[in-house]
């Protein structure tokens, strides 16, 4: 009987210690489960609150846009002048909102070339040489306009620093993507098939510049501007070549533009500068960048009296190269806005491309919008 008892107490002992057991397991595994949801619902609260905050920015970026809209008329006699040394163009803007930080910057998509309007197929296929010259190659032919819009891409290209030297390559490629090449090319298509995940070419305008990465004979390298280190350079940390590096393509191609595709000589880039004529060279493109910094252009006449050079290129000859007077305007309608809103060590981004309507008071629509 003793024996009996003893054992029942063992085995009560065992069933306590095991039912406790599962207790504190069920418990601990509880705790866990609570700690998850309550840090899902806390990241879920801080992306939301970082949106917003970075909505927050985009909206600033906005008022600051209108603002300038409406101050320029009174610094610029009622003229419309946009340039790099307004409030919109500091390099990195800072807002406190709340417990977060809105940060960003605005850039302007009018200093850059439209690719959607500079390529296009001449409308007189007799008069289209392609380089401004005679198919034999002796004297200048009169240049068309599309010529001129094309051969501005195609000095881009060739001034690259980093290059795969395939200009004419990707110029006839980008003519397919656009649905402005004359004839098909059946070369272009079996390269897109041929890709581990096939598509064909788009026949219609670019909505995106990173579009062109997609197209025959671009590569990421040349898009962004970045070369391939050797071995030496990825073992050192050390550059052999210092080259200066062309700015990459999202700052000097874009997808939007007015109809005619004017760019604002204030904002556009070193490279964009240099590819106008054939004949503008380093020293006048230098000169106009000194002088836009020091003041503002504020008229297409005050381009042309700049130096001796751009008189020269700056109206059509009337048998030879188109002038670069209906190429540039000094004002800009068009801004892309990147705003990131952080709080609690996380960060939402909104990049933005707005409108704005000088004809309409400055009113700003939106024209593109993304998250992430």
């Amino acid at each position: 009987m003793k024996r009996f008892y003893k054992e029942e107490r063992g085995f009560a002992l065992a069933l306590v210690l095991l039912i406790t057991t599962l207790v504190v397991i069920t418990v601990l595994e509880f705790n866990y489960e609570m700690r998850v949801d309550a840090s899902i619902a806390s990241n879920y609260r801080d992306d939301l609150k970082a949106l917003y905050i970075a909505k927050g920015g985009v909206n600033a970026a906005i008022a600051l846009l209108r603002q300038d809209f409406r101050t320029d008329k009174e610094r610029h006699a009622g003229q419309q002048v946009d340039s790099l040394d307004e409030d919109w163009a500091k390099p990195e803007m800072t807002l406190q909102i709340g417990k977060g930080v809105a940060t960003g910057m605005i850039i302007d998509e009018s200093g850059k070339i439209n690719l959607n309007e500079y390529l296009k197929e001449s409308e007189d296929e007799e008069d289209k040489s392609g380089d401004g010259k005679n198919k034999g190659g002796g004297e200048k032919s009169i240049e068309t306009k599309e010529e001129q819009k094309e051969n501005i891409v195609r000095r881009i290209f060739d001034n690259l620093s980093v290059s795969n030297n395939n200009t004419d390559e990707i110029i006839e490629s980008l003519l397919d993507w656009l649905g402005e090449s004359s004839e098909d090319n059946p070369s272009i298509e079996a390269y897109y098939h041929s890709s581990p995940s096939p598509y064909d070419s788009k026949i219609s305008l670019l909505d995106d510049i990173t579009e062109l990465i997609l197209v025959k004979g671009m590569s990421k390298n040349v898009f962004y501007q970045e070369k391939e280190k050797n071995l030496y350079e990825e073992i050192t940390g050390q550059e052999k070549d210092e080259t200066e590096i062309s700015k990459p393509f999202p700052s000097i191609f874009t997808v939007y533009s007015k109809l005619k595709g004017e760019i604002n000589i204030n904002t556009a880039p070193k490279e964009v500068l240099l590819a106008f004529h054939e004949d503008m060279d380093e020293e006048t493109v230098s000169e106009i960048i000194d002088k836009r910094t020091e003041e503002p252009f504020e008229s297409k006449d005050e381009v042309k009296k700049l130096s001796q050079t751009i008189q020269d290129i700056f109206e059509d000859k009337p048998e030879g190269l188109k002038g670069i007077r209906d190429l540039i305007d000094v004002k800009s309608n068009f801004f892309r806005i990147i705003a990131h809103g952080t709080i609690n060590n996380v960060t939402k981004t909104i990049e933005a491309v707005v409108f704005r309507d000088a004809k309409n008071d400055g009113r700003i629509t939106i024209k593109s919008w993304a998250e992430f």
